[in-house]
């Protein structure tokens, strides 16, 4: 079977993936694989910085809005759920990229997991090889690093305008508690220790923006040592902008 080559644009939180594939993928035709640990979740639109509803009609984006709060998700079951995905708008004609942030989700869906033991007591789980009809062609995105955290920052203050505490009490109200895998994400797990009255919002703000500059940090890392991957930067939009439109013709 002739391989099918499918792009990935990986990058920070913060960095302006999300501007940015929209603009490339609908002046190129693609559709979205949203590779986010958090998107994927039903009723968390504001503390994810999920695709607006109006940005995913311009652009088709897949495995957002997927589970409830309540719902686990794995990285092995998100290669799953890619793979299916990308081979069925194969099927149609479709064209797809990758963007997201979830370096672990990457990683299982281009590499695959080595088989765990079955002795014993060991959990036993399919083993899934690389996907053998495709071929991963990745850049990171990144910002100067001064640059990228006064976005987090800015971007958390722009969380909290839009309704955060608002989102995060509804989600309250709907039953879903502390423990629920939605809800121990980054910009929902601070807040729990507002609604006990341990501290105030103007805290728990600070300490989402410490923390998700923190999770970049991290993210960035193990860009550099795991994907292999070509990098630009989007600091200056004229110059990045062609530059991964003529990647993406490759």
């Amino acid at each position: 079977m002739e391989k099918v080559t499918v792009p990935v644009i990986l990058g920070p939180t913060a960095v302006g993936k999300t501007g940015l594939v929209l603009e490339l993928a609908e002046a190129m035709g693609y559709e979205v694989v949203s590779c986010d640990s958090r998107q994927i979740y039903r009723y968390m639109d504001v503390g994810t910085a999920k695709p607006s509803a109006s940005e995913r009609a311009r652009v088709r984006h897949h495995l957002v809005d997927i589970l409830d709060p309540s719902e686990g998700y794995s990285a092995f079951a998100f290669a799953g759920d890619a793979l299916r995905v990308m081979r069925a708008a194969r099927k149609i004609g479709k064209k797809i990229l990758i963007c997201g942030g979830a370096g672990l989700y990457y990683h299982i869906l281009v590499n695959g997991t080595a088989p765990l033991s079955g002795e014993g007591s060991a959990p036993v789980r399919e083993h899934r090889s690389p996907p053998d009809d495709m071929e991963f062609r990745t850049v990171v995105v990144n910002r100067p690093r001064d640059v990228l955290y006064n976005r987090i920052n800015e971007r958390v203050d722009a969380m909290v305008a839009q309704g955060l505490w608002e989102e995060f009490l509804a989600l309250r109200q709907m039953g879903y508690a502390e423990a629920s895998p939605g809800m121990i994400c980054l910009g929902y797990r601070e807040l729990f220790a507002v609604e006990r009255g341990d501290i105030g919002l103007s805290r728990a703000v600070e300490l989402i923006k410490q923390n998700t500059r923190h999770y970049a940090k991290r993210q960035l890392t193990w860009f550099r040592n795991k994907t292999g991957a070509d990098w630009v930067d989007i600091s200056d939009e004229k110059k990045s902008g062609p530059e991964l439109k003529e990647w993406l013709l490759k």
